[in-house]
């Protein structure tokens, strides 16, 4: 039973899905505040397990819409669920943003859990919660060569060894900018102290 509600999705998101592939941002907004439930912004939107959220982040570049679908949701445990939880890979928000071309989105998404004082003492920093294949944002910002997201990433992130390994296999940051051929980002990140060259 579990398994069926995983695998599918409400047939009401067709609409939302259509607005986000023509990227009409602003009818996809619209229907979570007139056709939709603010709750269904959490709820999966795709296949993928994405929630609403993380397609918006992810495909418009639009940090106010991301922060405006975020304050629609009707309370602080909603929002923590938004920035925390991932999709079926445990992407979460910030691993989505790896592919924005905004850096700009991941301001927004770190300073809206501390603006809004989401953290709890036992929560782990957004930059440091871990996918499917034990890959911080910041390690997935690496694999895919998005330097200017990665540099921002780093403002906001206290220790980088964190970052330096994936858990599933321990291939190294450096090693997975380097087989991704994105040597700017291997030049770079060989200028971070514990890096092993």
């Amino acid at each position: 039973m579990e398994m069926e509600s995983r695998s599918s999705v409400d047939p009401k998101m067709e609409e939302p899905q259509k607005h986000a592939l023509g990227r009409d941002w602003d009818s996809f907004k619209n229907f979570f505040k007139t056709a939709g439930e603010p709750r269904d912004l959490i709820q999966s939107f795709n296949l993928g397990r994405d929630t609403a959220i993380h397609v918006a982040a992810r495909s418009s570049d639009d940090s106010g819409l991301v922060r405006e679908l975020l304050d629609m949701l009707p309370e602080d445990s909603c929002r923590w669920r938004a920035l925390r939880e991932g999709n079926a890979h445990r992407n979460t928000l910030l691993h989505q943003v790896v592919f924005c071309k905004q850096v700009n989105m991941v301001d927004a998404v770190v300073e809206y859990e501390m603006e809004r004082k989401l953290k709890q003492d036992r929560d782990e920093n957004l930059l440091e919660l871990l996918n499917d294949l034990g890959e911080t944002p910041v390690y997935r910002a690496a694999k895919y060569g998005r330097l200017s997201i990665l540099k921002r990433m780093e403002r906001y992130v206290d220790d980088m060894q964190k970052h330096f390994y994936r858990d599933s296999d321990f291939t190294s940051i450096l090693h997975i900018a380097i087989i991704g051929q994105h040597f700017d980002v291997a030049v770079w990140l060989m200028t971070k102290k514990g890096i092993r060259k």
